[in-house]
């Protein structure tokens, strides 16, 4: 397989993974967009009731995205947080336990 063609393949799917969360987005914020725009040319007589009929599209694609796409890359995510965290848990008992010690021998 080329450079190129591997490029390719994951500018491609790239772009189908930020997709269904730009169709969310679009579907979600055009229409109350166009609702209060014509309201307000119109003073205020176009109601905008509709416009909550789209909120649930911007959490609902997202969500979509993440967990079957795989948009923001959350096991990756999940899985170098995990090694911080055991990182600094390590860290932070061997330096209280050094000062523990320290301090016991300082009483002694």
């Amino acid at each position: 397989m080329s450079k190129r063609s591997s490029t390719t393949h994951w500018a491609t799917l790239v772009r189908r993974r930020g997709l269904v969360a730009a169709l969310g987005t679009l579907a979600a914020f055009l229409l109350p967009t166009a609702l209060m725009g014509l309201s307000g040319l119109h003073d205020g007589r176009v109601p905008v009731n509709a416009a909550a009929l789209t909120g649930f599209l911007f959490p609902l694609s997202f969500g979509y995205a993440v967990v079957r796409r795989d948009l923001l890359k959350v096991d990756l995510f999940v899985s170098s947080v995990a090694s911080v965290v055991v990182t600094l848990g390590l860290a932070t008992y061997v330096a209280t336990a050094h000062r523990l010690a320290d301090l016991t021998a300082r009483w002694h």
